[in-house]
């Protein structure tokens, strides 16, 4: 006599697929805990420019509220001297915290809020990324690290890099969107590599600028490894409509660069050059103190 296998209900697997994937988002967005838990408080940390992004977004909330979308110069700033500070610095971050100010929380809350944001932003990107290609284990180490680098630290409580904290954010979500383009056929992430393109250029132009080899090199070899006329064209189409979604920030900038002296940001200490440890201290040992 023959026994048939048993077969699990469809309905219990469905069950455990959903439950596995709750459990997940939980573990993603509890991982930046002890990141976020120092920003809980009333105040900002004590950062080097944490107060300068602090003010920039008290005169962008009061330009909203007096009915200026985009306004190009805030007129307060720079001991009321005023200064064309969106034409030339990415606008992202403080509209986010401006919104979240207007909001009714508080400036110093709606700053800290939209850091708190960025925070959980970077887990869920990293993860993306990562456990497409690798699974969900190599998902959620790829997500600790990206949240608790040390450079993602020294942005937030000591520099206070909070514009290029949310720029390095996207990045994953970028990465992770063009894969499920080019790889999975998904039409959906050439739209969110759009939008992720424009925003990381309105979070951040410098990180941006760093970050087009880097994507270009990545696209380049997924392309190659299966290429295709339509998902060439779609590539070049995405990135040239982020190009587009962004240019009201980045544009002005480049037309009006004579306007400014802008030799002064790249200049003394401003130089690179300046800034490159010897070779010789790289691989030096620690000093020995006299205690």
């Amino acid at each position: 006599m023959q026994t048939r296998p048993l077969s699990r209900p469809a309905g219990n697997t469905d069950w455990q697929n959903r439950a596995s994937s709750i459990s997940v988002m939980v573990t993603i967005f509890a991982i930046p805990l002890f990141s976020i838990a120092p920003l809980m408080s009333l105040g900002l940390t004590d950062s080097a420019d944490g107060t300068v992004h602090l003010f920039r977004t008290v005169h962008l909330a009061a330009a909203l509220r007096q009915g200026e979308i985009y306004p190009r110069w805030l007129p307060d700033l720079y001991w009321g001297l005023g200064v064309p500070l969106l034409n030339y610095y990415s606008p992202l971050f403080y509209y986010l915290a401006a919104g979240a100010s207007i909001a009714g929380i508080g400036v110093p809350q709606g700053v800290n809020a939209v850091v708190i944001a960025t925070f959980l932003l970077a887990a869920a990107g990293a993860y993306l990324m990562v456990a497409g290609p690798f699974g969900r284990v190599a998902g959620l180490l790829a997500s600790v690290a990206y949240v608790y680098a040390p450079y993602r630290a020294f942005l937030v409580f000591d520099s206070g890099g909070y514009p290029q904290h949310l720029a390095l954010a996207l990045l994953p979500f970028i990465i992770w969107a063009y894969r499920l383009a080019i790889v999975n056929g998904k039409d959906v992430g050439w739209i969110i590599g759009s939008l992720g393109l424009a925003g990381l250029a309105l979070a951040h132009n410098i990180t941006a600028i760093l970050f087009a080899p880097i994507l270009s090199g990545y696209m380049l070899v997924l392309l190659l490894s299966r290429p295709c006329r339509r998902t060439v064209i779609l590539s070049l189409v995405s990135v040239a409509l982020a190009g587009g979604l962004s240019a009201f920030s980045w544009l002005p900038g480049l037309t009006e660069v004579q306007q400014v002296q802008a030799q002064n940001s790249t200049g003394g200490n401003y130089d690179f050059h300046q800034h490159f440890v010897p070779l010789e201290q790289v691989f030096a040992l620690p000093p020995v103190r006299d205690l």
